[in-house]
């Protein structure tokens, strides 16, 4: 009994760095965007808003997931929430580049990992500005 106590409070203790790891992602995502749009001039309340929106959706369907592992087996559970975490993780680091490349910041270095990114989440591969 004891060994299972320990491998839960395990496996919760990696599912909340994970969720932790993709909120501050979502936050980065926010900031590099508002700082983008404030360069170009193109802030705006209704894109805001609708981006907040889609940031609340994406987190209730992260926090569903975990729950919905429950009905998986024990032994591929974590393996389900690290894939979705891991997907949302790699989804935000490639719109915080595109922010930055909006931001007029050169991240030409950094095109390939983009490339990488969107071929492994499954966006267009087209970016080599």
């Amino acid at each position: 009994m004891e060994t299972l106590r320990t491998y839960l409070q395990q496996e919760v203790h990696q599912v909340a760095y994970l969720f932790v790891v993709v909120l501050l992602a979502m936050g980065v995502d926010i900031v590099t965007g508002l700082i983008a749009a404030s360069i170009n001039d193109t802030v705006s309340s209704k894109f805001g808003r609708i981006g907040l929106f889609k940031k609340v959706a994406h987190i209730l369907a992260l926090i569903l997931t975990v729950a919905i592992t429950f009905l998986i087996p024990e032994d591929k559970d974590f393996y389900v929430i690290f894939f979705v975490m891991s997907y949302s993780i790699l989804n935000e680091t490639i719109s915080i580049l595109e922010n930055l490349r909006k931001a007029g910041i050169d991240i030409r270095p950094f095109s390939f990992v983009v490339n990488i990114l969107r071929g492994i989440v499954g966006k267009e591969n087209d970016y080599e500005d």
